[in-house]
């Protein structure tokens, strides 16, 4: 039997990914939705950035092991 640490630790590493691959969908459509270079940076930076460091903790919390 699987213990329930392991299955709440893979329930949230799933949602942390399918978090963060949703904001990295985000910045691809804002990348080419928006108008001009200034608001198109902005909103690649922002929502990608935070895409990002959701699918990284996702992976942390999916093997918590050290290096």
């Amino acid at each position: 039997m699987i213990p329930l640490f392991a299955v709440v630790q893979m329930i949230g590493a799933g949602i942390l990914a399918v978090v963060g691959v949703a904001l990295l969908l985000m910045a691809a459509i804002a990348l080419l939705r928006f108008p001009d270079l200034f608001t198109r940076a902005h909103a690649l930076t922002l929502i990608s950035g935070a895409g990002a460091m959701c699918v990284l903790a996702a992976l942390g919390v999916a093997h918590p092991e050290p290096a």
